[in-house]
């Protein structure tokens, strides 16, 4: 572990899987949003619902995808993902947005999850993979809280959700260079 700790590439990692926690752990105010934005709660709920159908999608398409190309790339490539579906979800206003949303921000929130595990034991292996799982779990927990926080506030301050959720894009997209 402290092996690990001492090296650039765990805390560019942390930093990276951090900053993309940020835009994930925000997604609780989606629903809230998209009421905002002029979607009934029903419909909103239905999205919400079919991402989470769209997510298995990408778990189990980057899953593979990790196992014969760089598992750098592919996380890389679910940010972008998520980048697109943000906006799309920022700008809701028509059944094609919420369809970006849902198709993008899906496969990019999924499809990030099961290969940064992978990427983690390709870098540290086995050995020590739990007890440096937990300290790069903890990083993002800490990046996480402020999701949150953060957009209920400037939805408060600024009176709006496209703001904070095109600041959640523009958080997720700084992601993608540094993973």
């Amino acid at each position: 572990v402290r092996e690990a700790l001492r090296t650039r590439s765990f805390w560019q990692m942390a930093a990276a899987l951090g900053i993309g926690q940020i835009a994930m752990s925000a997604s609780v105010h989606q629903i809230p949003a998209m009421t905002s934005f002029g979607v009934s709660r029903t419909t909103a709920g239905l999205v919400i619902a079919a991402v989470s159908m769209v997510s298995m999608v990408g778990r189990v398409g980057t899953g593979f995808l990790g196992d014969w190309m760089d598992k750098r790339k592919v996380i890389a490539a679910a940010f972008a993902c998520q980048f697109v579906g943000l906006l799309a979800f920022a700008y809701t206003g028509s059944f094609w947005n919420i369809l970006a949303f849902t198709l993008f921000w899906g496969l990019g929130w999924g499809g990030s999850v099961p290969v940064r595990f992978a990427l983690l034991a390709d870098y540290f292996g086995r050995r020590s993979y739990g007890s440096i799982m937990g300290v790069m779990s903890t990083v993002s927990t800490v990046f996480g809280v402020a999701g949150p926080v953060l957009v209920g506030w400037m939805a408060d301050v600024r009176g709006n959700y496209q703001e904070p959720f095109v600041l959640m894009a523009l958080t997720v997209l700084i992601a993608v260079p540094i993973i």
